[in-house]
């Protein structure tokens, strides 16, 4: 099994060395940079490793090798580490954890009771999570509409994290303005049976408001780098999706327009670097691979190709 693993890795790897190479005539692909990504189960249930796709795709690097989960990268302000989710110690529980990009070198950032979700960097490059508060009788007996996880935040280095929202729901996917003064974040009931909204919140926790509103589940919103557009997840429906699609919406939640136009499960979407490119991942084709589009939506290119399933990219300036 493990042999075959590795043949179907090799073979994204030479089919996406000549994607590359062939899309490199055209100007403009993509920013110098490295793509990381999870290659697995697109469930995060079984065994998820992260990889990155550096020398502008010419080669495919593993970072992580813990035959349980890792998944949930994302790079650091200064593109030297990623953060992301790791049961590297314990399968039942799910840790936040860093690594750096050029030496390889994981560290757990917090080690909590029960499984921390969608970890993400703040302006200043502290460390933001979804942390699980879920009292363990309903975390063990009951479904997931009971379970509650709230919005976290810490400096790599302190030991104590600071807790951002009271709300005993479930919030998850924050995500910072580039001035570190309001952070969007998704809040719902449950995100497998309940519809949610994507909310904005100042950074100490407070002046919490609806930021977008469209029926079904929306979440993974990202600010660009240059603070003036948000790209973000809709699904029309919980639980198993019938259609997700990548959405650009403006600054104050405004002109939301659809860049994926319902082709296949797109979303995660990841913007590469100078606000020009988005990366996601998609269906489209059968099981998931990552792509990316300009910010109209227009020059959608496929930038994996293999029998897996790559997922949940996320852009490194180096």
């Amino acid at each position: 099994m493990k042999n075959k693993r590795a043949l179907l890795i090799s073979v994204l790897f030479l089919i996406g060395s000549n994607l590359c190479q062939a899309a490199n005539s055209s100007e403009d692909l993509l920013p110098e940079g490295q793509i990381v990504f999870t290659i697995g189960d697109y469930l995060p249930s079984h065994r998820n490793d992260l990889y990155a796709l550096v020398d502008s795709g010419k080669r495919l690097k593993q970072l992580t090798d813990n035959h349980i989960l890792d998944d949930f990268a994302q790079c650091s302000p200064t593109s030297s580490e990623i953060v992301y989710i790791s049961a590297a110690e314990d399968k039942w529980d799910w840790d936040v954890w860093t690594l750096n990009l050029r030496h390889i070198r994981p560290k757990v950032v917090q080690n909590n009771k029960g499984r921390d979700l969608t970890p993400t960097w703040t302006h200043q490059g502290n460390i933001a999570w979804s942390a699980d508060f879920t009292p363990d009788w309903i975390k063990w007996f009951k479904t997931t509409e009971e379970k509650n996880y709230e919005l976290v935040v810490k400096a790599p280095q302190d030991t104590l994290f600071q807790r951002l929202t009271f709300n005993h729901t479930w919030e998850e996917t924050p995500t910072w303005h580039r001035q570190g003064e309001w952070i969007l974040y998704t809040s719902t009931t449950s995100p497998s049976s309940d519809p949610g909204n994507i909310y904005r919140m100042k950074t100490d926790g407070t002046q919490a408001q609806p930021f977008i509103e469209l029926p079904g589940l929306q979440k993974n919103a990202k600010w660009s780098p240059d603070g003036q557009w948000v790209i973000f997840e809709s699904s029309d429906s919980v639980g198993f999706e019938q259609q997700s699609d990548v959405y650009l919406a403006d600054s104050i939640g405004g002109s939301i327009t659809n860049l994926t136009q319902g082709i296949g499960l797109n979303g995660y979407p990841s913007w590469a670097g100078n606000s020009q490119w988005i990366l996601f991942h998609s269906n489209r084709n059968g099981n998931y691979d990552i792509f990316r589009m300009r910010r109209d939506g227009s020059e959608i290119v496929q930038v994996t190709h293999s029998s897996l399933n790559e997922f949940r990219p996320t852009w490194c300036r180096y």
